[in-house]
């Protein structure tokens, strides 16, 4: 009984040892080299939409045409924020 003990006691122990030291190691690189991956393809697939979205030499101009049609337009313009200068100077 106490042989059967010790015998379960050393095997639990390389176990462990082994896993620490050569398979715990390789599942960790192999989970970053993954994260790694799907990092890279996301910012590739972002800069490939970024491209896509905006051709090079294009201008939109928005202008106002009439006053009925200028109420539509303000409405995707957004919201207007008044300031006040202020004097580095004081």
């Amino acid at each position: 009984m106490l042989l059967k003990f010790l015998l379960f006691v050393i095997l639990f122990y390389l176990f462990f040892r082994v896993l620490g030291r050569y398979i715990l190691p390789w599942l960790v690189r192999r989970y970053m080299k993954n994260v790694q991956r799907k990092f890279y393809q996301d910012q590739y697939q972002d800069a490939n939409k970024q491209k896509k979205k905006k051709k090079e030499g294009n201008i939109n101009i928005k202008t106002k045409s009439s006053k009925a049609s200028s109420k539509k337009a303000d409405d995707k313009l957004g919201d207007y924020v008044d300031f006040e200068e202020i004097d580095d100077d004081e």
